[in-house]
């Protein structure tokens, strides 16, 4: 924890850095009386988001909620800054390049003054957006076909919800809008991958508007990294009034000839994964699992997955790609298996999502 706090710490605060830097090149003239607002900010903005979780730890909740939208929407900005900042330092040092050989191309630089409008015009404005994605809610239709369901087998709708982060981030009014979505898309089955609790809230008031989605084939749910962050007691009595059966390295026969399984998320301390979860010979098996990443000895037809938010906010996104290897969608992998992780429905940390919306997952189940 020490590292990780000393490399965020030091990673976040050159970032600050980089931006009192522009504003220094924009008004090279700046008096210290002027600076020095923008420095102290700049200062608690690094070890705001640190603050707000060690709070939450104290008991300190609504304090903790106040400052969370400011903290970690300044992740967000700071992020986009830099990123368009660093564009715009890669145009003038290719203008300054090639004004060696046609001096006339020099015209081309941007002034530190206007590079500093362009970019905090670009921010303001991907800021703009990105809260308002943040709970542009939608219906995302995936049909799959498994080839191991029995002859004859009726299709079956199964909704899909994940990372909604409730607590600190996502609160009533976004789960209210969520929830309606759900009932639109009239589940026989309705899942949680993970990441449904994100902080030791009482908040056992939200559960009511889980609860009374009614899924006639049964609600199941994993638990997610972060459910393990809040507490694994109180993350399991939340799914509990939720009307959620949790599944840890366990599988429920949901209809004949397809099973539903779900596993542990790593944090647990360990996978929790069985090869077969009481499989039976003519049955498909649905696996939910947090994080995308795939055992090829644990035997499945679809596994369902979150965690990756899609990204949640570009740039953002190029890194997870390059972590998770895959982003959101429906992948097809070694053996016919099939892989969907979902974009997430809520977010995490900054209160936005930019090109990277919310979804519910309407996953009809077909045989081939």
């Amino acid at each position: 924890m020490s590292l990780f706090l000393f490399t965020f710490c030091g990673i976040y605060g050159l970032m600050q850095y980089y931006l009192f830097r522009r504003v220094k090149l924009a008004f090279p003239g700046m008096a210290w009386w002027a600076a020095a607002p923008l420095i102290v900010f700049l200062a608690l903005m690094i070890f705001l988001p640190i603050g707000v979780r060690m709070l939450e730890r104290a008991g300190r909740h609504q304090t903790a909620m106040w400052l969370s939208a400011p903290g970690h929407a300044w992740l967000a900005i700071i992020v986009w800054f830099v990123s368009l900042g660093l564009v715009c330092d890669v145009w003038n040092l290719s203008v300054s390049a090639l004004a060696k050989l046609m001096p006339a191309a020099g015209s081309l630089s941007i002034p530190p003054r206007a590079a500093l409008a362009v970019v905090g015009f670009g921010v303001a404005a991907m800021a703009a957006w990105g809260v308002h994605e943040a709970t542009a809610f939608r219906l995302e239709h995936v049909a799959v076909r498994l080839a191991n369901l029995p002859p004859g087998f009726r299709p079956i709708r199964l909704v899909q919800i994940s990372d909604l982060h409730l607590g600190m981030f996502m609160r009533e009014d976004s789960l209210r809008r969520v929830v309606e979505l759900v009932r639109q898309a009239q589940p026989d089955v309705l899942v949680s991958t993970g990441d449904l609790v994100d902080s030791s809230f009482h908040y056992d008031g939200l559960s009511k508007h889980l609860a009374a989605i009614e899924a006639p084939l049964g609600k199941f749910a994993v638990l997610g990294n972060h459910e393990f962050y809040a507490g694994v007691p109180h993350s399991l009595r939340f799914h509990s009034a939720a009307g959620f059966k949790v599944l840890r390295g366990e599988s429920r026969l949901v209809v004949p000839g397809l099973r539903i399984a779900g596993v542990d998320d790593p944090a647990a301390g360990s996978p929790g994964i069985s090869i077969s979860f009481g499989r039976n010979d003519g049955e498909a098996m649905i696996l939910l699992k947090h994080r995308p990443d795939v055992d090829d000895a644990v035997d499945f037809d679809l596994q369902l997955s979150g965690h990756t938010h899609g990204g949640q906010l570009f740039p953002y996104s190029i890194i997870v790609k390059l972590i998770n290897g895959r982003l959101s969608g429906l992948y097809t992998l070694s053996g016919g298996k099939l892989l969907y992780i979902s974009r997430g429905t809520g977010y995490w940390g900054p209160p936005m999502r930019f090109l990277a919306p919310p979804e519910v997952t309407v996953i009809t189940i077909e045989g081939e």
